[in-house]
């Protein structure tokens, strides 16, 4: 389990898409009513079917938000890492949730009642065109992700995804770009929505080509360029 941690929430708020233009008082009250909590590996924010009153940030960690069928098969639409916001369609009604949100290890997330967010709207309505502006990007992203599933081979899928991380929180190494977080061929597998042969087979390949390396726990991306090509890749696998 995860030692206590100190997180400077007024300034997670001041620099939150939702929040960052809200005035200062504003952003205080939503500090005030904030709470951090650890949520452990494998336990859920929310899942399919309930009801939430909160809206959530990461603050360390990584989240996923997900679908999974009743026979245990994943399809990840988004991994949610340091600065990540969730749960505003809680806003908006009272359905149930359509996705799971899961900690993939154990992750200390933020939580914003709700009812206080809705206050804070009711004050200063403009805060919902920086909700929705980022609904937007977000949305395009889902229709960009689920037109790659239907439309491209898996190669071009892995490669999506992985260039994806790489640019949403690689670091950059002496040897290419690194995905600083544990990930097995079976998540690969549920990111791209293929099987963990399949994907092995796809990972020891560009391995051999000097496109990715395996370094531990982790993935570098040696050859930014090279794995960029592999999306455009249209005729099988």
């Amino acid at each position: 389990m995860m030692s206590q941690h100190n997180f400077d929430v007024e300034k997670v708020i001041a620099r939150s898409p939702w929040f960052k233009n809200l005035p200062k008082e504003q952003q205080a009250i939503l500090v005030k009513h904030s709470k951090v909590e650890m949520i452990e590996a494998n336990s859920y924010l929310f899942s399919v079917g309930q009801s939430t009153s909160h809206l959530y940030c990461v603050l360390s960690g990584w989240i996923r938000a997900s679908v999974n069928s009743a026979y245990g098969d994943e399809f990840a639409l988004n991994d949610l890492h340091e600065g990540s916001w969730a749960g505003e369609a809680s806003l908006y009604n009272d359905l149930p949730r359509v996705i799971d949100l899961q900690a993939k290890e154990d992750s200390w997330v933020l939580k914003v009642p709700r009812a206080a967010v809705i206050r804070a709207g009711e004050a200063y309505p403009l805060m919902y065109r920086d909700i929705s502006q980022f609904q937007v990007a977000r949305t395009r992203g889902v229709f960009e992700l689920l037109a790659g599933m239907v439309l491209y081979p898996l190669k071009s899928r892995l490669a999506g995804r992985m260039l994806a991380m790489a640019h949403e929180f690689g670091e950059t190494v002496e040897n290419g770009v690194a995905i600083p977080q544990k990930m097995s061929q079976t998540d690969l597998a549920r990111l791209c929505v293929g099987s963990r042969q399949r994907v092995n087979k796809i990972l020891r390949d560009w391995s051999a080509r000097g496109i990715i390396a395996h370094e531990g726990d982790f993935y570098v991306i040696t050859n930014m360029d090279a794995l960029a090509e592999e999306v455009e890749v249209t005729e099988g696998e």
